[in-house]
This record gives structure tokens, C-alpha cells and sequence, in this order.
């Protein structure tokens, strides 16, 4: 007959292996708001505008982030999605990822507006600034947002 010490024993170790393969599976996702190029005042007030988003590992491994660019167009239009776009990021190092990539990444040409979703397997620091100019090329505003991830599978 099998004690009960060695049943709580197997299910100790059931539950954790499990926890375990949760943790290993788990994505974070992070949503960040993009805004790139000259607005004529249609879509958005005349001027110019640029997006850095800024990623940042704080964990003790490389860890690879994936990219993809989500182009929103008015009137409830769907507009087109990028191919995935990945690259390493080591520990307690940074990157950003600016408008000329953005827009090389959804084919825009002078304006893009939608959103880049960052994929990772680890937490990451997220921060985009946002810039705005007016027509005649004068820095009329800055912003910085603290981006936080949407836990998912």
C-alpha cells in the first residue's frame, strides 16, 4: 500500500512541474500606441510627429522580442499587419525602436498610425515618447508613457 507521505510527495512534485510549464509558456505582450510622419490635418493636427519606443531586459538572460506593426486606418477600416520582426535583447541592456522602423516595417510612406505589439517570454521595460512638431518643424510637445504587459498564452 502506497503512504500518504508518498502520495502528497507525487502531488507536490505534480503540482510544481506543472507551475513550472506555465511559467515556461507564458507571453508577455505589450500594446504600445504609434504615431510616425507629416499630418496634413486630416486624420491628425498638421504638423509632425514621432514615436521611439524605448525596451529595456531587466532579467538575467537574453531573452528574444518579436515586433509587429498594426497600421490603423480610419472609418473602422482594418489596415494591414507586418510580418513578425525579431531580435535578442541581453540582460540589463536596451534598444528602441523608432519611426523609420516602424514605418519600413508597415510599408508606410509619410504617415503611420496604429500600434507595434511586442511579444517576449520574459518581463520587460516598456517606455514610448512621443514628439510632436508644428508645420514649421518647431518641437511644440513631448510625452513619455510607462507601457505594462498583458499577461497571456
Amino acid at each position: 500500500m502506497i503512504s500518504r507521505t508518498a502520495i502528497a510527495a507525487v502531488a507536490s512534485v505534480t503540482v510544481l512541474l506543472a507551475a513550472q510549464a506555465a511559467r515556461a509558456q507564458r507571453v508577455f505582450t505589450y500594446d504600445v500606441k504609434v504615431i510616425c510622419g507629416q499630418a496634413e490635418g486630416k486624420i491628425a493636427a498638421p504638423g509632425l510627429y514621432w514615436t521611439a519606443v524605448n525596451l529595456l531586459n531587466p532579467n538575467r538572460r537574453t531573452i528574444e522580442v518579436e515586433a509587429r506593426v498594426a497600421v490603423a486606418l480610419p472609418g473602422f477600416t482594418m489596415g494591414p499587419l507586418s510580418a513578425p520582426k525579431t531580435a535578442p535583447l541581453r540582460p540589463d541592456r536596451a534598444f528602441e525602436i523608432d519611426c523609420p522602423s516602424l514605418m519600413g516595417m508597415s510599408d508606410s510612406e509619410r504617415f503611420l498610425k496604429g500600434y507595434v505589439t511586442l511579444r517576449s517570454k520574459a518581463p520587460l521595460t516598456v517606455v514610448a515618447v512621443y514628439t510632436q512638431a508644428d508645420r514649421d518643424e518647431r518641437a511644440v510637445s513631448i510625452h513619455t508613457e510607462r507601457v505594462m504587459a498583458r499577461g497571456r498564452r
